[in-house]
């Protein structure tokens, strides 16, 4: 019972020695470092640093009687606290991802540029939203809308003409079974190609040298290819069918 209990306390982020004074703690009750060395067999520096461990976790606090040190551990319900506290470092690691990536992402590495990158899921979208935000050139988008709106709603935080339209002028050629929307917005022109003459599924977003290529089956897919000579090619692919667009 003792070993399956150390390594669900391992799983849930403790390290071995961590989980070996935990648990002696939560046997004993109130105990010295000396005592909870010998119940939970780790070395005694070990075991003080192990106590420190568990207080900066919020698992274990210090008691003192007279002269004498004792070590408690809290009620098991505190581990919960332990999983928020893992929580909110990984939302914190994430947040500082997402802001690094579009530096990350034209870095050179050996007189090299990167060119290309892929995503799939919120980080995806998340990134096309990065790049973005330092736009100052006109977006072009092909949209097929049906596809989107499975993943992602009419209005959501980040949809770049909600987001972006007062930055920059935006031209969206869009594909749907409704049929044209009629919508017009401030800075974005719209235009409709009907699905029966123009069946595609995927979408892109050309902005600046970024071409951004998306696909909508089980999650979104992204792939952001960051080339001049490419994104030139897409504009004039864009150019093409925006003449063939319903207004």
């Amino acid at each position: 019972m003792r070993d399956k209990l150390e390594k669900a306390l391992q799983e849930i982020g403790l390290s071995e020695k961590e989980a070996k004074v935990y648990l002696a703690g939560l046997e004993l009750g109130p105990a010295t470092a000396q005592t909870l060395a010998a119940k939970s067999s780790v070395s005694r520096p070990n075991t003080y640093i192990m106590i420190e461990s568990l207080k900066k976790k919020g698992l274990m606090m210090t008691v003192k009687n007279g002269k004498k040190e004792y070590f408690v551990v809290g009620k098991p319900t505190q581990l919960a606290y332990l999983i928020a506290q893992q929580k909110k470092e990984t939302e914190r690691r994430d947040k500082i991802l997402a802001d690094i990536l579009p530096s990350l992402s034209t870095y050179r590495t050996g007189g090299e540029k990167i060119l290309m990158e892929c995503y799939r899921g919120p980080t995806a979208i998340q990134m096309i939203q990065k790049l973005l935000q330092n736009n100052k050139e006109e977006v072009l988008e092909l949209v097929p809308l049906d596809k989107v709106r499975k993943f992602i709603p009419e209005i959501f935080p980040g949809d770049i003409r909600e987001t972006f339209s007062k930055k920059f002028s935006i031209r969206s050629l869009y594909s749907t079974k409704a049929g044209p929307h009629g919508k017009k917005k401030q800075n974005v022109d719209y235009r409709f190609l009907p699905p029966e003459r123009f069946p595609f599924s995927a979408e892109f977003i050309i902005f600046g040298d970024h071409v951004s290529l998306s696909t909508f089956e089980d999650d979104v897919s992204v792939i952001i290819i960051t080339d001049k000579q490419i994104a030139d090619t897409f504009k004039m692919l864009f150019e093409g069918l925006w003449l063939l667009g319903e207004k």
